[in-house]
């Protein structure tokens, strides 16, 4: 996911174990329930049909994956981490 989110690719997925949290809670790509591959199918046809929405997600992932798993943002996230250990 996040080399497409890198990349400026639409997402769509499930909201299952970490995805919530790598799409930002649905804010930089879609999530769907689940066991419901018709709402998948719907999601899926949104982000062919409304281009507009998908670009706005697609901008917002980029800038998520850069602040968030770029060099910088992996250091401060562990960096956080070993303070919260502390």
């Amino acid at each position: 996911m996040l080399e497409a989110m890198a990349a400026g690719v639409p997402v769509v997925a499930t909201a299952v174990g970490g995805t919530p949290e790598v799409l930002d809670q649905g804010r930089a790509g879609y999530l769907v329930p689940p066991g419901q591959p018709e709402a998948l199918a719907l999601v899926m046809a949104q982000v062919l049909t409304d281009r507009a929405a998908a670009a706005e997600r697609t901008q917002q992932a980029r800038r998520f994956v850069g602040e968030e798993y770029s060099q910088a943002g992996m250091f401060r996230r562990f960096e956080a981490l070993y303070e919260e250990l502390l």
